[in-house]
């Protein structure tokens, strides 16, 4: 199907020939009246809308995401408060605070509740701790200390050079992340020492 040579057209959808003024042919050539014209929506009103559902959706999004950030930060700080309490820490590192939890959280997907619950006791003696909380305060300070998490095969490094083990030497010892020396070195008595 083609339109009249005179007129530069352009085919639509609905099988009319559509002039560049926009005034539309039936397929025989002859002007259509201008009641019968097809109703369409327009790319700018196509586009248009499309914007504002978006931003509404988006807009009415915002409070779901806002009080899911507020549980997050609230968890958060009962994490950054409890290791706080359990590591006898008045400043832990903030962003590996944040690691750690995070990991904790992706090991355990019950470990935010149960955060929740011993952040109420925290203050109480250890012994009036249900067993579960006891085990979760170990974990907490297992992690702090070693900087290792899980157990076994699925055991993950979240940090070695921020672990708490290393803090009582810091002041004397470089923590290495490597071997100063070939493997083995230290099982041997170190040359010009006598014991």
């Amino acid at each position: 199907m083609s339109g009249p040579a005179i007129f530069p057209a352009v085919f639509n959808r609905r099988s009319e020939i559509t002039v560049k003024d926009d005034t539309p042919l039936t397929d025989a050539g002859a002007v259509a009246p201008a009641f019968s014209q097809p109703v369409g929506v327009s790319r700018r009103c196509l586009l248009g809308g499309a914007a504002l559902g978006l931003a509404a959706i988006t807009l009415g999004a915002l409070p779901v995401a806002q009080a899911a950030d507020n549980a997050q930060d609230s968890a958060l700080a009962d994490f950054i408060r409890v290791s706080g309490v359990l590591t006898a820490r008045q400043q832990l590192n903030p962003v590996l605070s944040g690691l750690i939890f995070g990991e904790m959280k992706k090991e355990d997907p019950a470990f935010a509740d149960q955060l929740s619950s011993l952040a109420g006791v925290i203050h109480q003696p250890p012994a009036q701790w249900s067993a579960s909380m006891t085990t979760l305060a170990r974990e907490i300070t297992s992690v702090w200390y070693t900087g290792l998490i899980g157990s076994g095969d699925t055991m993950r490094v979240v940090t070695y050079e921020g672990a708490l083990q290393f803090s009582a030497t810091k002041d004397i010892f470089i923590v290495r992340s490597y071997c100063p020396n070939r493997p083995g070195f230290w099982a041997s008595q170190p040359s010009g020492w006598r014991v």
